[in-house]
C-alpha cells in the first residue's frame, strides 16, 4: 500500500497514489527513512496520521489492514478508515456520496467507522481486519470497496493537557484473504 523508502508519497505499478500526512501539519512533524515514517510534535488540538489515496481504492479481495506501529505519548490511539459512503458528499469532501441531515454539520451524521488499538513504544506489528471497524455512519463498517483513506487519531480530547508523542509506522499493506 505505501513504502515509506520513498518519501510520503508511493506510486504502485497501476498508476495509484497513496501520501502520508500528519495533522495538524503546524504541531507535528513527518519524516521518512529506512521505509518508516515517524510522526513527532505536541498534540493540543484533534491530531494524527494518515495514509490518503488519489482515487477511491477497492481492496475487497482483502480482509484488512497490517502495520507496523510504535506511540508514545498517548495509548488512547484509533485506527479509522475512511469510505466514499461516510463522507459527506460535496461540496464538503470532493468525492463522498453520504448526505448530512444537517449541510452545516456534515461530520456529525457522515463519519468513518473505526477501531480503538492497543499500542506500546516499541514498534510492534499489528492486524486489523475491516470486520473489527465499527461506529461509522451512515454505515457502521468499512466498505473496503470504496477506501478513500486510513488514520491514526491520536486521541486528543477537548479540554485535555498537550502531551507530546512520537509516532513510528511501517510496513503499511493489505491482508491478503
Amino acid at each position: 500500500m505505501t513504502d515509506f523508502a520513498n518519501g510520503t508519497s508511493f506510486t504502485d505499478h497501476v498508476g495509484l497514489r497513496s501520501v502520508a500526512t500528519a495533522y495538524p501539519s503546524t504541531a507535528l512533524t513527518v519524516a521518512t527513512s529506512s521505509a518508516t515514517m515517524h510522526v513527532t510534535g505536541r498534540v493540543s488540538t484533534f491530531a494524527g496520521a494518515q495514509i490518503f489515496f488519489n482515487a477511491c481504492v477497492n481492496a475487497s479481495s482483502f480482509s484488512g489492514v497490517e502495520f507496523s506501529l510504535g506511540v508514545s505519548g498517548t495509548s488512547n490511539v484509533t485506527l479509522g478508515m475512511v469510505t466514499r459512503e461516510n463522507q459527506p458528499e460535496p461540496p464538503t469532501t470532493t468525492i463522498g456520496t453520504c448526505v448530512p441531515p444537517d449541510p452545516n454539520a456534515p461530520f456529525v451524521s457522515c463519519h468513518s467507522a473505526f477501531t480503538r488499538l492497543t499500542t506500546m513504544a516499541t514498534t510492534a506489528p499489528l492486524s486489523v481486519p475491516f470486520a473489527s471497524l465499527s461506529g461509522g455512519s451512515p454505515h457502521a463498517s468499512v466498505n473496503p470497496a470504496q477506501l478513500l483513506a486510513i488514520y491514526f487519531d491520536l486521541g486528543w480530547s477537548t479540554g485535555e493537557a498537550p502531551f507530546d508523542v512520537d509516532l513510528t509506522l511501517s510496513d503499511v499493506r493489505f491482508t491478503p484473504r
